[in-house]
């Protein structure tokens, strides 16, 4: 990959660019002033950019294309590839993001390339890469399709088994970047095109306004790595920093807890059961957060066998994140009927599950607290979304999920304020509604 600094000084905007660019701005503005003498022309122009960007929103994994690897077979095909120790080319890259190391990674990443094609952590050095160029060089109109192209490359990267917690820290900060810099288009856009006289842009510029905010929504993951951020400090310099953990050594986690052997080794170098499922637990919350990943979520919870109690309710957590981001997004995109639809299955599978699992149970993890805090809130949310009485009685049976959280049987210090927040909030919709003495 030529450098992206010089790639750019080479291609450095022209005054007549910045003419067209000054052109494009009066097209959005519907001015009149165009680049094409025809206004259908124009107005077509506009159009095919805006859906360009549009094309850019990271709703699902379909943002990816085609998430697998796809490369020649090779003879002996059949006997497993080893891939060669990279820990050197990382530590260059990672200072050379950081800005602390000269040596130019770029040469052994690309001879390394053409020879393991299929080999996640290259890919994803080779993304980190990608992004640190297009962060050090100058040019924001051309940065934010760059760094669209790290995303993909290191999330693909994360699905074909790079999912070390190097990756995974990375992974977050290109797409936090990625997001607020989409955001900030999307926003630029919107204000450029609401007013223009073609009906069909204006309509466009409300689609985009409409995922400018779910963006919002999306960047909120930049307040929920408490659980990444623990993790790296607890498991710093292990095994785990560096190497993914594979579904078959989850199954084999998953058993030996089972057998209450949580230390038991069950993975490479020495990883145990414990620690296996923590981690595996704790960014599969964090990835339950982000579109995305949600077939890797999907992936992670179908490798993890129902062979306990305390299992269960931790996929349940998880599902359950992965319905409050559906819940939220489909609001932010005003589609009413869709938040409907998953508020009102999100609150009966969890009363259902608090029937099989959590009644009259001494509460100790936050996993066990979770679905009785997420069934009160999605009723708190939902608003609108039923007839009065049935409303009604949902927000009264959510006071009573909230009373359990104040019993004696929960001993979950978070979930109280927690709690009493959500309280607050459903005596305020009463009250307002005229439901409450």
């Amino acid at each position: 990959m030529a450098k992206l600094d010089s790639f750019f000084k080479k291609n450095k905007p022209s005054a007549s660019e910045d003419k067209l660019k000054k052109l494009q701005n009066n097209l959005r503005k519907g001015s009149g002033i165009g680049i094409f003498e025809d206004k259908e022309k124009n107005v077509q122009f506009i159009k095919d950019e805006m859906q360009e960007m549009i094309k850019m929103f990271p709703d699902s994994p379909k943002f990816l294309g085609r998430a697998e690897y796809t490369i020649k077979k090779r003879p002996l095909s059949f006997i497993s590839r080893r891939y060669p120790d990279i820990s050197d080319l990382r530590e260059i890259v990672n200072r050379f993001g950081n800005k602390g190391e000269i040596k130019d990674p770029r040469t052994q990443i690309r001879k390394l390339l053409k020879k393991y094609p299929a080999y996640p952590d290259l890919r994803a050095l080779n993304a980190i890469q990608i992004f640190n160029d297009a962060s050090q060089s100058g040019l924001d109109a051309k940065k934010i399709k760059v760094i669209q192209g790290s995303l993909r490359e290191i999330t693909r990267a994360m699905y074909n088994g790079g999912t070390s917690l190097f990756n995974i820290n990375w992974f977050i900060k290109i797409y936090v970047r990625y997001i607020d810099a989409l955001r900030d288009k999307y926003l630029h856009e919107y204000n450029a095109c609401k007013n223009h006289f073609s009906k069909g842009i204006r309509s466009m510029a409300e689609d985009i306004h409409r995922k400018h905010l779910q963006l919002t929504v999306m960047a909120s993951v930049k307040s929920k790595l408490s659980g990444l951020t623990l993790l790296n400090a607890k498991l710093k310099g292990s095994i785990y920093t560096v190497t993914s953990i594979s579904n078959e050594e989850v199954k084999k986690a998953c058993l030996a807890i089972k057998s209450e052997d949580g230390s038991r080794k069950v993975g490479e170098g020495g990883k145990t059961a414990n620690n296996i499922i923590y981690i595996i637990m704790t960014i599969n919350l964090l990835f339950a957060r982000i579109p995305i990943l949600d077939n890797l979520v999907k992936s992670y919870q179908r490798s993890i066998p129902d062979i306990s109690r305390d299992i269960i309710l931790q996929k349940v957590m998880v599902n359950n994140m992965r319905r409050v981001r559906d819940f939220q997004l489909s609001m932010a995109g005003g589609d009413l009927n869709e938040s409907h639809d998953v508020a009102n299955k999100m609150y009966l599978d969890n009363l259902d599950i608090i029937k099989q699992h959590l009644d009259h149970a001494i509460l100790t993890k936050q996993y066990e607290v979770d679905p009785f805090l997420k069934a009160a809130w999605v009723i708190k949310e939902s608003t609108g979304f039923f007839k009065e009485d049935e409303y009604k009685r949902r927000l009264e049976s959510a006071l009573k999920l909230i009373e359990v959280i104040f019993s004696k049987r929960v001993q979950v210090k978070s979930a109280h304020d927690l709690a009493k927040n959500l309280q607050d909030e459903i005596h305020y919709i009463m009250i307002e509604n005229g439901w409450m003495k």
